[in-house]
This record gives C-alpha cells, sequence and structure tokens, in this order.
C-alpha cells in the first residue's frame, strides 16, 4: 500500500469520531450548536436521488468499514484458495499489502 495512503487514512480514522460528533452538534436541534443552514443542507443534499436518503454520516463511516471488508474478504479467498501456485502465492501476500 502507498505510504502517502495509509498517512491519509490513519488521519481519517484517527478524526472520524470528532468529525461525527461535530456533524451531530450541528444538527441536532437542542444542541447549543446547532445550524438551521447547515442542518437544511445536510438534509436537501440525503433528499436527492444521487445518495437515495442515506445520510451524511453513512457516507462517512463508508471508508472505514471499507478496509476491513477487503481485508475479510482476501483471508476467506486465501482459506478457500484453489491449489494454484501462483494465486496462493498473490493471496498469501495480499492481506500485508491492505492493512492499515
Amino acid at each position: 500500500m502507498q505510504p502517502e495512503f495509509i498517512g491519509s487514512y490513519q488521519r481519517y480514522i484517527n478524526g472520524y469520531d470528532t468529525a461525527i460528533a461535530r456533524i451531530s452538534y450541528r444538527i441536532k436541534p437542542k444542541s447549543p450548536g446547532y445550524s438551521a443552514a447547515f442542518d437544511k443542507f445536510v438534509k436537501d443534499k440525503s433528499d436527492t436521488e444521487l445518495v437515495n436518503g442515506q445520510s451524511l454520516q453513512s457516507f462517512l463511516v463508508t471508508p472505514i468499514q471499507r478496509l476491513p471488508r477487503y481485508i475479510l474478504l482476501l483471508r476467506v479467498r486465501y482459506r478457500d484458495r484453489d491449489r494454484d501456485r501462483v494465486a496462493r502465492a498473490y493471496l498469501t501476500h495480499a492481506p500485508l499489502f491492505v492493512s492499515p
């Protein structure tokens, strides 16, 4: 995996909880940090056909969930691999390239 990707991904993971907390603080009506304009913007965007009603928070969690899914997929594929030596060689090292 590219070192710059690992660094960016790690920063994203480390900042995720803070980002979700800040968004929630701004869109929760009874919160002292409530922003009607931001809340309306987020709701308007989630109502578009492009996102099928998904929330901003659901989009932000996707990268957090994606890498573990890839690692699991590679581990399952390695476990269930054919006896093909070439496939086995690639799959042996594949999780190392996608592990954070």
